[in-house]
């Protein structure tokens, strides 16, 4: 679908992919942003998460990614303020609570390469945003939330976009739908 919605913004918006790492799958992470207001400042960068099985030792790169670019804002006096703009897509089955370990360490993987590309680049804000597979308040959700590692006079501040929502019944709020379920599992975080 990326190229279709590419093609189909391209007068006003620039574009960045990454497809998932398995081979069947077709799609991917997208992210997209206004060409008049946004310069990207470099290539995207492209993280596949490792999976790990303690019981046998074995890592795995199977299927979940993250893709993020860094942006100026050409819209700010002078440089223009910089910003990395992340897309994310964890490990399914959110209603197994089970995988909730595996996808906070996708979270620590997620972490340690934006914290090391807003650094490079000079980014001085930050917004992740896509499928957690995480229900709110699952551990996954608060570590995604407050786990971030920051030296003082560094710290992101980060706050979750939908915190101010109101979580109504079940069938009222959520981000994914199936017949299988309806949950919250996808998020916006960015930096105060």
């Amino acid at each position: 679908h990326f190229p279709f919605f590419r093609d189909a913004m391209a007068p006003e918006f620039e574009a960045a992919f990454a497809k998932r790492p398995r081979k069947k799958s077709l799609d991917g992470s997208s992210l997209f942003w206004r060409r008049d207001r946004f310069e990207l400042l470099r290539p995207p960068i492209n993280v596949t998460f490792e999976d790990w099985e303690p019981r046998r030792g074995e890592v795995h790169h199977e299927d979940r990614a993250m893709l993020a670019v860094a942006l100026r804002d050409r819209a700010q006096p002078g440089e223009g303020k910089r910003l990395v703009a992340a897309a994310v897509h964890l490990m399914r089955n959110p209603e197994d609570v089970g995988k909730d370990a595996m996808r906070m360490l996708e979270v620590s993987q997620m972490m340690r390469a934006l914290s090391c590309f807003v650094a490079e680049v000079g980014a001085e804000g930050l917004i992740v945003m896509g499928d957690f597979n995480a229900v709110p308040q699952s551990w996954t959700h608060l570590f995604a939330l407050h786990g971030w590692q920051d030296c003082i006079g560094s710290e992101k501040g980060i706050q979750d976009a939908f915190d101010e929502v109101e979580w109504g019944p079940r069938n009222e709020s959520c981000t994914t739908r199936t017949g299988a379920r309806s949950l919250w599992v996808d998020y916006i975080f960015f930096s105060a």
